[in-house]
């Protein structure tokens, strides 16, 4: 469904309302950088929890599978 839509009328798009992520190990993420700032991703070895690193720069080694976002420098859990 395209968004055809005025410039500032907010609508719902139930196609858009929801998102699947493929896990991936953290090495796998793309160098964070401001071209990716906002991509969202999933990991599957994080060495936090999710509610433990809400925010914190994610690392692997754990066993973890958190969500995580680019901020335009680093990969963030959250």
């Amino acid at each position: 469904m395209a968004n055809n839509q005025p410039i500032g009328v907010a609508y719902a798009d139930p196609q858009l309302s929801s998102a699947t992520f493929t896990p991936v190990a953290v090495a796998y993420l793309p160098t964070a950088s401001s071209a990716i700032a906002g991509m969202r991703m999933a990991v599957n070895n994080s060495n936090a929890a999710y509610t433990a690193g809400i925010g914190a720069a994610v690392a692997g080694g754990g066993s973890y599978t958190v969500p995580v976002f680019c901020n335009g420098s680093a990969w963030l859990i959250g």
